[in-house]
């Protein structure tokens, strides 16, 4: 059972990377009383407005507790493939998302890429707003398939010595086999990209306990 860890003030809550594995996605508990459930396409948190996946049925799960909720979304059709996690910690007490990885070490954690990457690219950026999009393509073995991994810190909790992150995105895309996926193409499936809502959290109070 994961649990938070405190220090300075500020609540830090793993986010697990490793739920990278299809559905158990988001099945971890935080030792808050999380919970997991299905998600249907009307109430996702995640959405990927884009011709890529018109008509496809997106499979979702969410977890959430006290301290953060996470969704997690797989999109597929015609040959091509999504998944896609969504992070974020609670605003009713001070937590903090402890999140690791560098796209190269995020994206084999995907059962989907794992032992299977041939080659990497450049590492890229895209500015939206207030916002930073850090993106990097790389190869599938074989199938030559085109994909590119992706993140984005979408807050930082300005109350932690750490600068850790309060919400965030994380993922990958994988074209079709022998698609070739060019800098535009990347940066135009990025921006489709759009979380909707904020996560509605159990009122808590605002003192943080040490555990």
């Amino acid at each position: 059972m994961i649990k938070p860890t405190c220090r300075l003030g500020v609540c830090r809550v793993p986010v697990a990377v490793a739920l990278a594995t299809s559905i158990a996605a988001c099945s971890v508990a935080d030792g808050n009383a999380g919970r997991v459930t299905w998600v249907a396409s009307r109430d996702r948190h995640i959405a990927v407005e884009a011709s890529t996946f018109d008509g496809a049925e997106p499979l979702g799960v969410r977890y959430v507790s006290k301290s953060q909720v996470e969704e997690y979304a797989l999109f597929k059709a015609g040959g091509r493939q999504a998944e896609i996690v969504y992070a974020a910690s609670t605003r009713a007490r001070t937590y903090a998302l402890q999140y690791d990885y560098a796209i190269r070490s995020m994206v084999p954690t995907w059962s989907h890429n794992a032992g299977r990457i041939s080659s990497w690219g450049e590492l890229g950026r895209l500015d939206t707003g207030s916002r930073t999009w850090f993106y990097q393509p790389y190869a599938l073995e074989k199938s030559r398939r085109p994909c590119f991994g992706f993140q984005v810190v979408r807050e930082i909790a300005l109350d932690d010595p750490q600068r850790r992150p309060r919400e965030m995105v994380f993922g990958y895309y994988c074209g079709a086999n022998h698609e070739t996926l060019s800098d535009d193409q990347i940066l135009a499936l990025i921006q489709r990209i759009d979380i909707r809502g904020r996560p509605e959290f159990e009122r808590a109070g605002s003192r943080v306990r040490s555990v």
